[in-house]
């Protein structure tokens, strides 16, 4: 003769509402994050210390980025071999630059500089 056993699990229907609506409003609030930083940056100021320490500032950054088609056209076959793999990798750019051997005029007519501010927020240690 055969048994069969059962097993139940009970679900409490509240407490998976309400754990699936916390859900919902911190989804929402990292959403509205992008709001509230771009409101701060609206300001125009650098920075601003919390109560508890928390720093909130604007860093400025530059982001290089290089245009491949460009950089084929500016360097020569040998250099462009000797500094890209598939792309031009930008350390080996800054590597022949500060070596000597390639001209920054030259690395300019590739190379994109991209100015980004971003907002962040540096919580003291405890």
């Amino acid at each position: 003769m055969e048994t069969t056993t059962e097993e139940t699990i009970n679900i409490n229907p509240t407490y998976t509402e309400q754990m699936l609506a916390t859900l919902v409003v911190v989804a929402r609030e990292e959403l509205a994050a992008d709001e509230a930083e771009a409101a701060f940056r609206a300001l125009g100021i650098d920075s601003v210390l919390l109560h508890d320490g928390t720093k909130v500032a604007i860093v400025e950054q530059n982001r290089r980025s290089i245009d491949q088609t460009e950089a084929r056209e500016a360097l020569s076959e040998g250099h462009h071999q000797r500094l890209s793999k598939r792309v031009v990798q930008q350390a080996l750019v800054d590597e022949a630059v500060s070596a000597g051997w390639l001209k920054q005029a030259i690395v300019d007519r590739f190379t994109k500089v991209t100015n980004v501010k971003s907002v962040k927020v540096t919580k003291p240690k405890r």
